[in-house]
């Protein structure tokens, strides 16, 4: 018996029977490569030796194991297995030159793709409901994005992607709104930062390089949600664009190693740029006609940026100890920071600001106490 499965590692585990203690993959390559070296050496000596082929009632092959292959040992897999007497085979996200070796062998491979959550009406409901609780003096965002949502969730986009660009200052909730929906799904949004990489690393993750290397294929057959960020969309040198296009148009992604079906997903990209003119400059209309939506998010209001650090200010003082509180004058020491909010335009500095003020004021007034 052989299973292919496609998905994440948490979701694999649960079609292997439990009570087993299979081998893994990785193991048994360094049984291989043992066994061959000893024929080597033995060869050497002009002496003859019988390889025995070993028994295996169960092999496991997890997504990462692979890297553990040669060019060979991919290009030949059928060969490698050769070696070994297999009972049951299974396989997560083999990369599409072993799957399509295997298929031209075996006809009754059990191919099983992990079903990812699908937005709902209700989902879409409660994302336009609870929104301003998560994500502050972004209500137009919100109206913009619910109505994409709720054409995924009724399916009018017949199974494409959607496929949207956040765009606007740091920090006032880009990021945070790809969460909310993942959360609200129950799953833990994927996501990549694209400015932490070079333009050399940055084509062989994209396009796919050796199938031992990081790729961003691998890592979406990984994901554990169909809810995609994509960070900092614009840094990247916009001749890797065109690994996009079938992704954004049809939902599928195809690198050197993989084939992966993306169906559904909601795909989020971010970008810095304040202007959508600016946006479009950099991109290029080739993956720009291709956004189903541009959603601005603006820069926080003085109003919303006082909420915030009351929020945080909140936050922070409620975890500490009865003896530090003890320390502060609260509503003097909100007022002091409150003076500041007008300077203060998005969440991640007032985080800081607010962090470092009440724990700067608790070690001064401890260090003078002493």
């Amino acid at each position: 018996m052989i299973k292919i499965f496609y998905g994440p590692k948490a979701a694999f585990e649960k079609i292997i029977p439990s009570g087993i203690r299979p081998k893994t993959l990785s193991k048994l390559v360094t049984e291989i490569d043992a066994q061959n070296k000893k024929i080597n050496i033995v060869n050497k000596e002009t002496e003859k030796i019988t390889k025995r082929k070993t028994h295996i009632k169960n092999l496991v092959a997890t997504t990462e194991e692979y890297s553990r292959l040669t060019d060979s040992g991919i290009n030949s897999f059928l060969s490698f297995l050769s070696d070994v007497n297999v009972e049951n085979m299974y396989f997560q996200n083999p990369p599409d030159t072993i799957v399509q070796q295997l298929k031209g062998v075996y006809n009754d491979l059990i191919i099983i793709k992990h079903q990812y959550k699908k937005i709902t009406e209700d989902i879409v409901k409660s994302f336009y409901k609870y929104f301003g609780e998560h994500i502050l003096g972004q209500e137009d965002a919100r109206n913009k994005l619910v109505v994409n949502l709720y054409k995924l969730s009724q399916n009018y986009n017949e199974d494409k992607p959607l496929v949207v660009l956040f765009y606007g200052p740091t920090g006032v909730g880009k990021t945070e709104t790809a969460k909310y929906i993942a959360n609200l799904m129950g799953e833990i949004v994927f996501r990549k930062q694209f400015s932490m990489y070079q333009n050399n690393s940055f084509a062989d993750y994209v396009f796919g390089a050796n199938h031992t290397a990081s790729s961003l294929a691998r890592d979406l057959a990984e994901r554990q949600s169909n809810v995609i960020l994509f960070d900092e969309f614009d840094k990247p040198n916009n001749i890797f664009y065109s690994a996009f296009y079938q992704l954004f148009d049809e939902g599928v992604f195809v690198d050197k190693n993989y084939t992966l079906n993306l169906k559904n997903s909601i795909i989020i990209c971010t970008s810095n740029f304040k202007d959508l003119a600016d946006v479009r400059k950099t991109l290029g209309d080739p993956i720009c006609s291709r956004f189903d939506a541009f959603i601005e998010y603006k820069e926080l209001a003085e109003d919303i940026s006082k909420e915030l650090i009351r929020r945080k200010f909140a936050k922070i003082y409620n975890n500490l100890t009865e003896s530090d509180k003890t320390l502060l004058n609260k509503g003097e020491s909100l007022n002091k920071i409150l003076r500041f909010a007008s300077s203060m335009k998005n969440a991640r500095n007032i985080d800081r600001v607010v962090n470092d003020y009440i724990f700067s004021l608790l070690v001064k007034v401890k260090i003078e106490k002493m």
